[in-house]
């Protein structure tokens, strides 16, 4: 009872983030600990003959220790979960990233398509233009022939 109510003294302040009654089932076991651990140095001493003390300070800095490795642990996983919180939002904007951008990813394929389907005109507009440049050539090439041998024949007459 006595170090139970040490271990009140200690951790009734102490800010934890567990209920009362899982603070209260803290303390009883703490008190608990330094009484097996007591009764351990008393079987230690009877079987080898070699003392070993567990004292009033001993028990106090056992507290003093898990109250500090508490705080440590407690402000490590707080670190971790702002991590993890950070992580999930950034994921999230991702994703919102990602619909936003699939939404102007539609809009220029819609572009690219009239862009193509333009492009494609343009290309048989052309193609169209090429040919009869092509017959205009062969006509004109056909003419020239005739004007050189034309030329030829009269250049002989002469």
């Amino acid at each position: 009872e006595a170090l139970v109510e040490v271990a009140r003294s200690f951790i009734k302040d102490f800010s934890m983030s567990a209920p009362d009654e899982t603070k209260s089932k803290l303390m009883t076991h703490m008190g608990m600990v330094h009484k097996v651990t007591t009764d351990v140095c008393g079987e230690y001493f009877e079987k080898l003959r070699r003392p070993v003390y567990q004292t009033p300070k001993s028990y106090l800095s056992f507290i003093q220790s898990y109250r500090k490795m508490y705080t440590a642990k407690l402000e490590e996983l707080e670190n971790k979960e702002s991590r993890v919180k950070l992580g999930l939002e950034k994921l999230k904007q991702g994703a919102r990233d990602v619909e936003r951008m699939k939404g102007v990813l539609a809009e220029e394929d819609k572009k690219l398509a009239v862009a193509t389907e333009e492009t494609n005109k343009m290309l048989q507009g052309l193609q169209v233009s090429s040919a009869e440049a092509q017959r205009e050539g062969d006509k004109v090439q056909k003419d020239k022939a005739a004007c050189e041998a034309d030329a030829q024949r009269i250049g002989e007459e002469k």
